[in-house]
């Protein structure tokens, strides 16, 4: 009946279709089941709060984390075989066969999020995107026509200037990869300081300052590049946010690659090479050198992974804490200013500091009225001092720097 009341409650998606991620009645069915919510991600409302790359971005951590399931339970078993069968890599049988599954394992799961990634921008309707995508409010350039068309359009300028500030900045760039390739040369030099009475020992503390400077070196120049990278794609001066993220994504690759993995085919495969910097090669202790490569491993991925932790923990609490030291500045401020009749304040404002007046017997306490003002702030005005949401760069490049370290050197860890 066309002219019957609606119904007030919606049941959501057929059965047929609760394996989607269409509509809040699946997501509902999922979010409290077990153990289906442990691997249930409701895509639709992430994609609709936070936008479209925020939602692919979940989708790619999604299926990368369920696919690390299997890799976990071979990599323990791995590590028990190597137990069973008294130590090393070269006595355990399982190393070989780790090894080719992570080699496989590589290629399906870049199969399997081409294929999932697909389908989402399907879904979603974000296939042609690319194609009407608006020059970035930052983008200086010249209005042009379409001679075809007759439309006007922003375009570069100078294109020749433009392709030479690319030049520049790639040039940049080769320099600051080799002054790090350089530095890591250097920090690895304090471990091939030889043992002179403590044995192994002495080596191994070597071996471990080493691996720590090298950690350093990562993080510090990590965040230095990092920040040139963003600053240099800004300068080239890009017309699409695509373009913008393109150029940023590869200098962002070339560097992390260097930065995050030289030392270890440093070790792996160019110790014997003679080295730039004192003319002579570096053999392994005992022309063994998967020790010193495990140590690299476990210091520099271990450590990385659990300061990258503890400092994203504590990113937004430093923030707060900064933001709310900036606003009892001001709000002090006020409160001075209240005082000596040098600055007038909405009624309501004046109400609460009277009743700490009042309350006080008559005496100004500027701590209290401090108290009482910061509690009249609106919420809008308290979210708007919480960190800024900076988007999924980081997030994947340190995912991406991590698949890396998990695809060449696992093994290494057997």
């Amino acid at each position: 009946d066309p002219e019957a009341e609606p119904k007030v409650y919606d049941p959501g998606p057929p059965k047929d279709i609760e394996h989607n991620t269409f509509g809040a009645g699946g997501n509902i069915l999922h979010e409290h089941s077990f153990p289906g919510s442990l691997l249930y991600q409701p895509l639709e409302e992430i994609r609709d709060y936070f936008g479209d790359d925020v939602g692919l971005y979940f989708a790619w951590l999604g299926l990368y984390t369920t696919m690390l399931i299997p890799n976990t339970v071979l990599g323990f078993i791995t590590m028990a075989a190597q137990i069973y069968f008294g130590g090393g890599v070269s006595n355990n049988p399982l190393t070989m066969t780790y090894s080719i599954y992570v080699g496989l394992w590589s290629i399906m799961f870049l199969e399997a999020w081409h294929r999932r990634e697909n389908e989402l921008r399907f879904l979603w309707g974000t296939e042609h995107l690319s194609t009407i995508e608006q020059p970035r409010s930052e983008f200086v350039g010249v209005t042009r026509s379409n001679p075809e068309t007759g439309r006007s359009y922003l375009a570069v300028a100078d294109p020749v200037r433009a392709a030479l500030k690319q030049l520049t900045s790639a040039f940049v760039v080769i320099l600051f990869v080799a002054f790090t390739i350089l530095s890591a040369l250097a920090a690895q030099m304090v471990g091939y300081a030889e043992p002179d009475g403590e044995g192994i020992f002495e080596e191994q503390k070597y071996k471990l300052i080493s691996a720590g400077l090298n950690l350093t070196i990562i993080g510090v120049y990590g965040t230095i590049f990092e920040a040139l990278a963003e600053k240099l794609t800004g300068w080239e001066n890009h017309r699409t946010q695509k373009q913008f993220d393109n150029q940023l994504i590869a200098k962002n690759f070339v560097f992390q690659f260097v930065n995050n993995y030289f030392v270890l085919f440093y070790i792996a495969f160019l110790r014997e090479v003679k080295d730039p910097i004192t003319r002579k090669p570096h053999p392994c202790h005992l022309g063994n050198c998967l020790p010193e490569l495990q140590t690299q491993l476990i210091v520099v991925f271990t450590g990385k992974t659990i300061g990258k932790q503890i400092a994203y923990t504590i990113k937004p609490f430093v923030f707060k804490w900064k933001a709310s030291m900036a606003a009892n500045r001001h709000t002090k401020k006020l409160v001075q200013g209240v005082s000596k009749g040098a600055i007038v304040i909405p009624a309501q404002m004046q109400t609460a500091m009277q009743e700490v007046v009042s309350t006080a017997g008559g005496r100004n306490d500027p701590l209290q009225q401090l108290k009482a003002l910061k509690k009249l702030r609106d919420p809008y005005e308290l979210q708007n001092r919480l960190m800024p949401y900076e988007g999924t760069f980081d997030d994947f490049n340190d995912r991406v720097v991590q698949f890396g370290y998990l695809v060449l050197f696992a093994p290494g860890y057997s």
